[in-house]
């Protein structure tokens, strides 16, 4: 068995998505950005549907977006590169039953 069943389920769906995650921190009170954190995990992308999109702001529901299902604790403002194309990830919902995390990115 895998790490859960939602990733047995997945097994051959599954693809390789590359990315950043911003770093930095507060000096003096202004924000001092860091070296970007480089992200690699697995997860299962597809097109995000009407319903997905409900969950971004009123002005990017007309965007191009998609939605990955993965185990890897993606955060909203990550970065992500997939098919070559750079996607902005706007909302990550934590799945309690199979335990993955659900994330929708709007493509850049």
């Amino acid at each position: 068995m895998g790490i859960n069943d939602v990733t047995d389920a997945f097994d051959g769906w599954l693809e390789t998505v590359t990315g950043s995650r911003g770093s930095g921190s507060y000096v003096n009170g202004r924000w001092v950005a860091g070296a970007p954190t480089v992200l690699s995990f697995s997860g299962v992308v597809q097109n995000a549907n009407p319903k997905d999109l409900q969950v971004l702001p009123e002005g990017n529901r007309d965007d191009e977006a998609i939605k990955i299902h993965t185990v890897f604790e993606l955060e909203t403002d990550d970065t992500i590169t997939y098919k070559g194309l750079t996607w902005l990830v706007f909302n990550v919902a934590k799945r309690y039953i199979g335990n993955y995390n659900k994330a929708i990115a709007v493509k850049q």
